[in-house]
């Protein structure tokens, strides 16, 4: 029999056995409190608690308890589910005090620790962006965009999910966007209303707080569904001709054959290119030639043409020059509703 503080009554006597009667090990006492725990900030998101002291008994391992109050009384604290040392702020917790609890064991029972003072009012400290979101999709009615919530600080494992709220615009300013109703996943499927409109998504990331960002408009959508777009017709045509100088090729010829009103984009890549981007237009006689690229080009330096047409499947040419060698050329497709070209199997 072991009474914490006082005789209660037993006389001298009586107390003197009951001393005399505890064991010589603490081991063999449960656990009994001294000071309260204190709660101290690990980092940013983080706060942990202290083990309490302990009077009596040797404690072999502890669980914690935390608690959310809406004030310093303690009756306003409801408890929480975790159990660990250390515990992460959440959005609930912004304007609350914590207040955290230590249940210390060992084998002949437990005790509890007093209530820690309260630590707060926990301030809010958003996640913060720094990359806006992007989307990516086919610009075609019934096409399907995706959203990337871009790059993020304060936000810890554990935290809720990015949200998504995918928006309608009239022109490529944000002032013009109003919400599409029921389109709050990553990814969004086009429908005839967006025929002719601009697409916005705004990403919202929670941590210690809640912070929302949009992305850039993406627009505007296409008219044609995806199984009905057509390609250039005729389909466009590029014919260079030209003779290995040493590590060098000189291109004596380059012409484009397309569609009347195709447009053509000639760019250069590398160092030390004889240019850097060429535009023109397919006429009456649907022949262009480019005499501007009609140069000499080192090893190394690449050319990209595009032939395009409103709403319509295009082609993208690159052509790699190489050390004497013929330059290596491939040619893809161009879908209406994106700049990236693709093998025409997968353009329809």
């Amino acid at each position: 029999m072991l009474w914490y503080g006082g005789t209660r009554k037993l006389g001298w006597a009586a107390a003197a056995l009951v001393w005399l009667a505890l064991p010589a090990s603490a081991n063999a006492v449960r656990p009994f409190p001294g000071d309260a725990p204190v709660i101290s900030r690990s980092d940013s998101r983080t706060v942990a608690t202290s083990n309490a002291t302990w009077n009596l008994g040797q404690p072999t391992s502890y669980r914690y308890i935390w608690y959310r109050c809406t004030s310093f009384a303690t009756v306003s604290c409801v408890e929480g589910p975790v159990t660990a040392k250390s515990y992460v702020l959440r959005t609930a917790d912004v304007g609350r005090y914590l207040r955290s609890q230590v249940v210390a064991s060992n084998a002949d029972g437990s005790g509890t620790s007093p209530l820690s003072n309260p630590y707060g009012p926990v301030a809010a400290d958003p996640p913060r962006n720094h990359g806006r979101p992007a989307i990516s999709g086919v610009r075609l009615r019934g096409g399907t965009f995706s959203a990337d919530p871009g790059v993020w600080s304060g936000r810890a494992q554990g935290d809720p999910p990015y949200t998504y709220e995918w928006q309608r615009c009239t022109s490529s300013a944000a002032t013009s966007c109003s919400r599409i109703a029921g389109a709050g996943a990553a990814t969004y499927r086009s429908t005839a209303s967006d025929v002719g409109r601009h697409i916005r998504v705004v990403v919202g990331a929670e941590g210690l707080g809640r912070s929302q960002v949009a992305s850039t408009t993406l627009g505007p959508v296409f008219v044609a569904a995806t199984a009905a777009v057509k390609r250039l017709t005729p389909f466009p045509v590029l014919v260079v001709v030209g003779r290995l100088r040493g590590s060098r090729t000189q291109i004596t010829e380059f012409v484009v054959r397309a569609p009347r009103r195709a447009r053509v984009s000639v760019r250069c890549k590398g160092k030390r290119c004889p240019f850097r981007l060429v535009r023109g237009q397919v006429g009456k006689r649907k022949r262009l030639r480019f005499r501007r690229a009609q140069r000499t080009f080192r090893a190394g330096q690449v050319l990209e043409i595009r032939v395009t047409g409103r709403n319509r499947i295009g082609k993208f040419t690159r052509l790699s020059f190489r050390r004497s060698r013929a330059p290596r050329r491939s040619d893809l497709c161009l879908s209406p509703a994106t700049t990236a070209p693709r093998p025409c199997s997968e353009v329809r």
